[in-house]
């Protein structure tokens, strides 16, 4: 179930990023990206194999690798 709801996320990413609609991300789209979670420092790292082209796959790998480097910030102690 969670890898379903993984994918349609995924998918609606690609879509988002996808402003030429050739069914293809490339590095610029990844940049000009909108959405705050779809949005890295360098967004050329992101093509692992520097092919120009950004698959799912890569993104789905820096999603992840973002995700995880995320702390939250931690609440202030009761005082």
């Amino acid at each position: 179930m969670a890898a379903k709801k993984l994918q349609k996320k995924l998918d609606r990413a690609v879509a988002r990023l996808d402003a030429d609609g050739d069914g293809t991300i490339t590095v610029a789209e990844l940049r000009d990206a909108k959405d705050h979670y779809l949005k890295f420092d360098d967004p050329t790292a992101v093509d692992t194999d520097h092919d120009g082209i950004i698959t799912p796959e890569e993104l789905e790998a820096a999603l992840v690798a973002k995700r995880d480097h995320h702390t939250p910030h931690a609440p202030p102690p009761n005082q």
